[in-house]
């Protein structure tokens, strides 16, 4: 039932593993509540049966998103399989379906920065130059690399954890998103694009 994808030498040990029915990921996984919805899929909260680990599952229905996206999704995969930093989403493992694509994520609790700096109202300076210094960690981190991120914007900063401070100021533990459609491109990728 189960067979795997080989990875590239340049790609790190993300599990990708061909799955003849989404059904199979229930057995690994149990489902909780649903975190988002987008154009072509959806993000749901589970938990890892044998680790009790939580994680979030982006399930993108291949047939909506249509051939073009799901050639976009399959090189921001390869992309992230690839990346490892502090602040850029985890990519834990991948199943694939003829239908859909499941990508198992680092679970960010806390939501989007943009839902934290509406209810907040505004950041203090030290907060500020916290959640700087940890996106400017992650793009010099990705453009050492050769990727660029191309839809930087406060919808695609999530928030794993929040913590106060001695001084009431919250400390953010900042993860950039990387997984969304036509976000991210290699420095090859964008090249070819100028000289095509």
């Amino acid at each position: 039932m189960f067979s795997s994808i080989r990875s590239s030498i340049l790609e790190s040990k993300v599990p990708h593993t061909r799955i003849d029915d989404g059904a199979a990921i229930q057995q690994i996984y149990s489902f909780g509540r649903k975190l988002g919805q987008g154009s072509f899929g959806v993000v749901i909260e589970v938990t890892h049966r044998q680790t009790g680990i939580k994680w979030a599952i982006k399930k993108v229905n291949r047939e909506k998103a249509g051939s073009s996206a799901v050639k976009l999704l399959e090189r921001e995969v390869n992309i992230l399989k690839t990346v490892n930093h502090e602040h850029i989403i985890h990519l834990e493992e991948v199943f694939e379906t003829p239908k859909r694509m499941y990508l198992v994520m680092e679970l960010c609790e806390n939501g989007e920065l943009k839902e934290i700096l509406h209810r907040k109202g505004q950041f203090t300076e030290n907060e500020t130059r916290h959640i700087i210094q940890s996106l400017a960690s992650a793009i010099a981190y990705l453009h050492r690399k050769d990727i660029v991120h191309r839809d930087l914007k406060l919808e695609n900063i999530l928030v794993k954890s929040s913590d106060f401070d001695e001084e009431n100021e919250m400390k953010l533990n900042i993860k950039e998103l990387l997984c969304e459609l036509s976000i991210m491109c290699t420095l090859t990728d964008l090249l070819n694009g100028f000289l095509q």
